[in-house]
C-alpha cells in the first residue's frame, strides 16, 4: 500500500510536501462489519484509544512494545520478553492472522480451550491444516463475549487493549455457528499481529448431466455464467478439473483474486460463500441437471522461506531453459540460411578456364 517506513512511502512524500500531518490511521471492519477506514494525517484521538511506543530504529516494520497477554483476566505464564524477540511485536496489515512464538501460542491455546471446554471441537475447513475450531456458539456474533473469554494485550507502559472474541476468531467456512482460532504458532521469535481475514481462493464442485458432444462448449459458457452469478470478473473463474462419472460429470471450479491482488476481500468472499452455501446459482435449463456438491474457502497463505527459494530456483531454471532453447533455435536458423546461400554448380555446366599463376622462383 506504500505506507511503510521510508522516504519513498506515500506517507513520507505527503508529509514532506506539507499536505498532511505526520500520522495515518487504519481501522478494520469486524466479523459482521464490512470494509473499514483509512485516514491520512492527524486526527483527534478517541478518549479510549490505547497508545504504545514504536521503535523505528529496531526494524523497518511497525513494531509495538507488548509485555504480556491476559485471557479471562489471568496472565499467561510466560518468561519475560516472550513478545519481544527479534523484531518485537509487529503490526502487519497484509498478514491474515496473528502468529505467536511457539510457547506463547501453546499457553494462549490452552487458556482458550480451558475457558470453552463445554464447546464441541470440530475439524477445520481445510483438512490440510490443524485448525482449532468450535461449534455450538451460535451465529450471533454479538453473543460471542458471553461464551468466549475476553483477551487483554498489556504494553510496556501499563496500558491494556481489550480484544473481543471476534478479534481472535474467524468463522468456520463450512459449518454454521462454528468458529476457529485465528492465532497460530510462529517458528520465529517475532510476534506478528495481522489485520483481517483474507481468502486466497474459493473452490467448489458441480455435477452436470450432459453428453460428450457438447461438454466443451457448455464448460466455456458455464464459466461466463458463473462469473455473472457470483458477480466476479470472468478471468477470476477457472476450470480446475473434470471427472467423468457413470451418468454425469463432476466439475471443479476455482474463484481466484482479481489481478493484481493476491487475496479476495472479506466482503466479496462472504458474498460468494453465501451464494454457494444457499445454492443461489441459477443456470438455464439447456444445461440439463446440475448440482453444487461441495465448496471450500482457502485462506491466504504466505510462502515459507523454502517455498520462496524453490520458486526462485524454478523461475531461474525455466528462464535458463528458455534462453538456451532460443539460442539453439537462432543458431539452427542461421546455419540453415548459410546452407541455402551456398552456390552449387550443376553437373555438366560449362566452367570458365582459370589460369594458374607461375611460381615465383
Amino acid at each position: 500500500m506504500g505506507l511503510g517506513r521510508g522516504r519513498l512511502s506515500i506517507m513520507d512524500q505527503l508529509v514532506d510536501k506539507g499536505f498532511i500531518g505526520d500520522s495515518f490511521s487504519l481501522c478494520y471492519g469486524g466479523m459482521d462489519v464490512d470494509g473499514g477506514a483509512m485516514v491520512l494525517g492527524k486526527i483527534t484521538p478517541p478518549p479510549d484509544m490505547v497508545f504504545s511506543h514504536s521503535d523505528p530504529f529496531r526494524s523497518p516494520y511497525y513494531n509495538i512494545e507488548m509485555k504480556e497477554i491476559h485471557v479471562a483476566g489471568k496472565r499467561l505464564e510466560l518468561p519475560d520478553g516472550a513478545f519481544d524477540g527479534r523484531h518485537g511485536t509487529v503490526l502487519d496489515s497484509g498478514t491474515t492472522y496473528a502468529y505467536f512464538r511457539r510457547d506463547a501460542f501453546a499457553a494462549f491455546r490452552d487458556a482458550i480451550l480451558s475457558a470453552v471446554h463445554f464447546l464441541k471441537r470440530i475439524p477445520g475447513p481445510d483438512p490440510n491444516y490443524n485448525d482449532i475450531c468450535f461449534t455450538g456458539a451460535g451465529r450471533d456474533v454479538s453473543q460471542l463475549p458471553k461464551i468466549f473469554p475476553l483477551v487483554e494485550m498489556v504494553f510496556n507502559n501499563g496500558k491494556k487493549l481489550l480484544l473481543s472474541p471476534e478479534n481472535y476468531l474467524f468463522r468456520h467456512s463450512k459449518a454454521s455457528g462454528a468458529y476457529c482460532l485465528g492465532i497460530f504458532p510462529n517458528s520465529e521469535p517475532t510476534t506478528l499481529l495481522g489485520g483481517s481475514f483474507h481468502v486466497g481462493f474459493i473452490t467448489f464442485d458441480m455435477s452436470i448431466s450432459t453428453t460428450d458432444s457438447n461438454l466443451k462448449s457448455i464448460l466455456k459458457e458455464l464459466t461466463e455464467l458463473i462469473s455473472e452469478e457470483l458477480e466476479v470478473d470472468n478471468s477470476q473463474v477457472c476450470l480446475l478439473n473434470v471427472t467423468s462419472q457413470e451418468k454425469y460429470y463432476l466439475v471443479r471450479w476455482g474463484i481466484f483474486p482479481a489481478e493484481p491482488a493476491n487475496y479476495i476481500s472479506n466482503t466479496i468472499a462472504r458474498s460468494i460463500i453465501l451464494r454457494l452455501r444457499d445454492h443461489r446459482i441459477q443456470l438455464p435449463e439447456r444445461f440439463g441437471n446440475y448440482k453444487l456438491m461441495e465448496w471450500n474457502a482457502e485462506p491466504q497463505r504466505k510462502l515459507t522461506s523454502w517455498q520462496h527459494r524453490f520458486l526462485i530456483m524454478l523461475v531461474g531454471s525455466v528462464t535458463t531453459l528458455i534462453l538456451s532453447l532460443s539460442a539453439i533455435g537462432i543458431w539452427l536458423v542461421h546455419r540453415q540460411r548459410q546452407r541455402q546461400q551456398t552456390a552449387y554448380e550443376p553437373v555438366g555446366a560449362s566452367i570458365p578456364e582459370r589460369y594458374l599463376q607461375p611460381l615465383q622462383s
